[in-house]
């Protein structure tokens, strides 16, 4: 992720608008949060990818194991025509994803808690990348 990345002013309006139910959503009941999300990644739209290659991962693994982490995990690397649609899109589904799982079995609430307090540190991380603070 850059440390800064600007955004035309309609992107601006979709990520802005995005963040701000992604932290309304993390504030209210699941039941709640499942339609916000829903509403959000509606609202946000998407950004067409194509595959990609990952040639350096600035970590200490070899190819060998970065291959092997994501077929276990089933990660696509992708090239986004517009990274912050993407993005956006990417923790709402995340987020969206991790309320359903809740639903069907029994999740730690201290696991829960900071779960959710790692989305919501993301979430304004985001805003300083995008600089939407003010938003």
């Amino acid at each position: 992720m850059p440390i800064e990345q600007s955004l035309s002013e309609s992107d601006r309006a979709r990520v802005g608008q995005a963040l701000q139910q992604f932290l309304q959503a993390l504030h209210t009941t699941d039941q709640e949060a499942i339609e916000l999300l829903k509403t959000a990644i509606s609202e946000l739209g998407t950004s067409p990818v194509s595959p990609t290659e990952i040639a350096v991962t600035k970590t200490g693994l070899n190819q060998q194991q970065i291959d092997d982490f994501d077929r276990y995990f089933d990660v696509h690397h992708v090239q986004a025509e517009n990274a912050a649609i993407c993005l956006m899109r990417s923790i709402l589904i995340t987020y969206q994803r991790s309320l359903q799982l809740r639903h069907k079995q029994q999740f730690d609430p201290v696991q829960i808690a900071q779960e959710k307090q790692g989305f919501i540190s993301y979430a304004h991380l985001l805003k300083r990348v995008f600089n939407l603070e003010q938003s």
